[in-house]
């Protein structure tokens, strides 16, 4: 009977050891699988760190490009920005220079101004003499008509008359005018010396004569009243007159 115990109790020990052993077996089994299907995630996370890593790689190379590009960028802007410097210290320079220029065109404009203020006083009083001075004038002019009746007066109440000569010999071609410049008399002022032309003042009878000489040679002359012949004399050679 105790042997039989010890056999069921044997029984029981091997029964439970190949239990264990075949669970442990299966636990390796399923660490095997686990640790394969880990090892295969190993590969994969391998592979997409090399897939990282060369990213990083070519990630670095175009870094290092742009970093590259980004400081010759930043030379040229340093290159701009000493060239505005220089830019902005010429347009300080001018801008003190216009202010300079403005502050003196100020200065001009007011003293204009003061100029123009001068000259229009001035062209106020002198505008105030100019309409006295026409004021005058007017009365001047208003004037005259009476002055112009007294003149005419004087002249109607004067007789005309007038003796002229020729203040130098002279050689005289045909169809001239003899002008006699030299005025002896003209008591109403009706001879015209340039044009030896005779304005008769008022309506009335005249009386005309000329005397001339000729040194050898023929002469004729003529009086003319309107381009009209009113009186001639004849010189000739045999010192023969002719009066008409």
């Amino acid at each position: 009977m105790e042997n039989y115990l010890v056999v069921l109790i044997l029984s029981a020990f091997v029964l439970l050891g190949a239990f264990y052993v075949h669970t442990v077996n299966q636990n390796i089994v399923q660490i095997k699988d686990e640790l394969l299907h880990h090892g295969n995630e190993i590969n994969k996370v391998k592979l997409e760190l090399e897939w990282t890593r060369n990213e990083l790689k070519q990630a670095q190379i175009e870094v290092k490009v742009e970093l590259e590009s980004t400081k010759k960028e930043v030379k040229q802007v340093k290159v701009e920005l000493e060239s505005t410097k220089k830019e902005l210290t010429e347009v300080k320079i001018d801008f003190e220079s216009t202010r300079k220029e403005l502050t003196e065109v100020k200065e001009d404009f007011d003293s204009t101004r003061k100029q123009m203020n001068i000259l229009r006083a001035e062209m106020i009083e002198k505008d105030n003499a100019y309409r006295k001075e026409i004021n005058q004038i007017r009365l001047d002019v208003n004037a005259l008509p009476e002055e112009l009746n007294k003149i005419k007066t004087e002249l109607h109440s004067q007789k005309p008359g007038f003796y002229v000569t020729l203040s130098s010999h002279t050689t005289l071609h045909q169809t001239q005018r003899i002008e006699f410049d030299q005025v002896i008399t003209d008591v109403t002022k009706n001879y015209n010396k340039i044009t030896g032309i005779f304005t008769v003042p008022k309506d009335g009878l005249y009386h005309f004569s000329f005397t001339m000489f000729s040194n050898g040679g023929g002469l004729h002359a003529e009086i003319m009243q309107n381009h009209q012949v009113i009186g001639k004399k004849s010189w000739n050679s045999q010192l023969r007159v002719s009066n008409n």
